[in-house]
């Protein structure tokens, strides 16, 4: 059988083994406690960076937007300008030419009224 020293003995390197796991278990703990502290702080900075970049994607989305829509303004108005300018085109060969017939029109009704006027006169000195 062990000896009351043996016992001492056993139970002192009992108590040391206690001791370093117990050590061990704390810097363990410290360790796993500085690593969830630096993993909260990485995905504090991730989440920063995540918004940060979203933010520039909408304000690049939005000047992408006012850009197009000035943009599509533009080639509006430009082809409205033109269509103003052929509209205005066109109603001007339109008038010139309705001004040309209605001259026409007085000229040839003219023309028979002379030459029914040079009939009658032939007829009268046919006579």
């Amino acid at each position: 059988m062990l000896e009351q020293r043996d016992l001492e003995l056993i139970g002192q390197i009992v108590k040391v083994e206690v001791d370093v796991v117990r050590s061990d278990l704390r810097d363990f703990e410290d360790t796993l406690s500085n690593r969830m502290d630096n993993l909260e702080k990485s995905q504090g900075d991730l989440v920063k960076s995540i918004k940060d970049t979203e933010h520039l994607l909408i304000d690049e989305i939005g000047k992408t937007q006012t850009y197009l829509e000035r943009k599509f303004e533009k080639e509006i108005n430009d082809f409205k300008s033109e269509n103003q300018r052929e509209h205005e085109l066109i109603m001007t060969y339109y008038r010139s030419s309705r001004s040309e017939q209605a001259t026409i029109d007085s000229m040839q009704e003219s023309i028979f009224d002379l030459y029914h006027r040079v009939e009658s006169l032939e007829g009268q000195d046919l006579a």
